[in-house]
């Protein structure tokens, strides 16, 4: 029931306050925990994670004091609607003791979201980036150790543990990138960094082989097929097997006309033609970028930021 008897004398509910605090804090955050948002500082350093300190408080004109139990209640209640969600490697916990108690919410970004930021900075000249706090689960690294091959100049920072999941800041700077042969035992551990990746061999010294990627067939498109249709009008020389990429770098682009990609309703395919754009300093016109919002929003807005400095 929504209203209440003006003559009826209510006692505090300390846990229900701060609950209802809460949860309006994870309404507005709800999105930044589901991608693993960014923010930027001096245009160098990319928060990749996201983390949340809630300080409980009673509701004005409310009396009482907001014990242990109800804090250690909230927590639960939070980490139930986190869960909920979906957030994946997230951690919520209690931190201080007496009235100085808070609530922290972790979130480890996603590397797969950091991918455009690490290669659009080692395929720049003169750019280094930082993202912080990006989980570093082995088996979504496959993106990490591929580029150290390609002699990538890739560092690990600050590594820490939460919720049992190891998380650090990843540091990348321009890169004189050398081809690779990436087989296919490491497929699954970056099978949706392949686009980015393709954008990556593109400015690499040498012919890299991509071996065992036939799922990337039936993705949200033929990622094969339409990283293919979009480089070839560019001068890249690519060629494709059912299962397999090669890509020879080049540093001498056709940038001579109006250059149109379809992404074909795929937000990585347009998202990885978005940052050869931006490093050839070349405008694309790319049909369906709109889904880029549905797992990027601040995408161009973050990248923007970063060309500034």
């Amino acid at each position: 029931n929504s209203q209440r008897n003006s003559g009826e004398v209510k006692k505090p509910r300390p846990a229900r306050t701060l609950t209802l605090t809460v949860l309006t804090t994870l309404i507005l955050y709800g999105v930044a925990f589901a991608i693993g948002a960014t923010s930027i500082n001096l245009g160098l350093d990319l928060r990749g994670g996201t983390s949340v300190t809630l300080q409980p408080r009673l509701q004005s004109g409310q009396s009482g004091e907001i014990t242990g139990e109800s804090i250690d209640q909230a927590v639960s209640i939070i980490r139930q609607r986190v869960n909920s969600l979906g957030v994946a490697e997230s951690e919520v916990a209690a931190q201080g003791s007496g009235t100085n108690r808070q609530i922290v919410i972790s979130v480890p970004g996603d590397i797969s979201s950091a991918a455009f930021m690490i290669i659009l900075a080692l395929i720049s000249k003169n750019s280094k980036v930082i993202i912080k706090n990006v989980l570093l689960n082995p088996t979504r690294t496959g993106i990490l150790d591929v580029l150290k091959k390609m002699k990538a100049k890739i560092k690990i920072k600050n590594k820490k543990t939460i919720c049992g999941e190891l998380v650090g800041d990843i540091e990348a700077k321009s890169s004189n990138l050398k081809a690779a042969v990436v087989p296919e035992k490491i497929a699954p551990r970056l099978i949706d960094e392949y686009p980015i990746l393709f954008i990556a061999a593109c400015f690499a010294k040498g012919t890299s082989q991509f071996k065992g990627i036939e799922e990337l067939r039936v993705k949200e498109s033929d990622r094969i097929q339409s990283m293919e249709l979009g480089l070839k009008p560019l001068g890249v020389k690519i060629s494709s097997t059912k299962n397999s990429v090669k890509i020879t770098g080049t540093n001498s682009f056709k940038l001579n006309k109006k250059i149109k990609i379809d992404a074909k309703g795929d937000h990585r395919i347009a998202m990885s033609f978005y940052i050869l754009s931006q490093v050839l300093n070349k405008p694309f016109k790319i049909k369906d970028f709109n889904y880029v919002k549905t797992s990027f929003p601040s995408f161009t807005k973050t990248i923007n930021k970063l060309k500034k400095n």
